[in-house]
């Protein structure tokens, strides 16, 4: 049986977010999401729970996978596709059973082409097309988070609430976001195009047992991960008006 949480935060606004997590693989949670009308969360949704939930909530310590994909091109560049022009979430069944087998989920060159025609470098254009172009020389493995508004990658996944989200970490203690990104040599080496699902980890730190350093995952964006095994649950988000209290 597939275990269900859901987390509800109001806002300041009148609305209350309520936050669906299902414990299952991808695939699964996709269309459990669609059944209830729901879609996967966005990396701007994600940052939206979490300014919402404020930092010491539990929500915001925890990690999720987020709805936008990332596609390794043979040169090295690297396109970032918002949820309505994800490869992985229009095929999760076949990226779940791929990943499960540490294989990569490679696309058809129609589909890349598609992908390329449609990619933007200016990043207000990208979020209209719903895809952005990052050249090779441009991919950092930091960002300062007080610059997240600034940066294509973070400014096209976070859109206008990339700055508040950016004082949350830095209120959080975190400086700088991590991009852990494969490395560009890898993706010139296999046979064609490939995607991977894009992971926003959690917002404090892990230790190592028996060590005393923090590993370099505070609210970094994970672009190298495989989405089979997923510990984290599929995460939905539901926007609802809240209840006017009778006088």
């Amino acid at each position: 049986m597939i275990k269900h949480q859901t987390i509800e935060l109001p806002t300041d606004n009148g609305e209350r977010l309520d936050v669906h997590i299902y414990n299952c693989q991808l695939d699964k949670g996709v269309n459990i999401l669609k059944a209830e009308g729901l879609e996967e969360i966005t990396a701007r949704d994600l940052a939206d729970i979490r300014l919402t939930a404020g930092p010491d909530h539990y929500i915001t310590k925890r990690g999720a996978f987020v709805a936008e994909t990332i596609i390794y091109l043979h040169n090295g560049n690297i396109l970032l596709t918002d949820r309505n022009r994800s490869p992985i979430l229009k095929d999760a069944t076949k990226a779940v059973e791929l990943h499960r087998k540490h294989e990569e989920f490679y696309l058809d060159e129609k589909i890349v082409n598609e992908l390329c025609e449609c990619a933007e470098v200016d990043t207000e254009k990208a979020i209209k097309s719903g895809v952005i172009l990052i050249p090779k020389k441009e991919i950092q493995k930091e960002i300062p988070v007080l610059r997240l508004d600034k940066k294509p990658l973070t400014r096209f996944l976070f859109r206008d609430l990339a700055g508040q989200y950016g004082h949350l970490l830095k209120e959080g203690g975190v400086d700088s976001l991590p991009l852990h990104a494969l490395d560009a040599m890898y993706s010139t080496t296999v046979k064609a195009p490939f995607a991977r699902a894009l992971y926003v980890h959690l917002f404090w730190e892990w230790f190592y047992l028996g060590s005393n350093d923090p590993m370099d995952f505070k609210s970094s964006i994970c672009a190298d991960k495989w989405i089979e095994p997923n510990y984290w649950g599929v995460w939905g988000l539901k926007r609802m008006p809240t209840a006017k209290r009778k006088l």
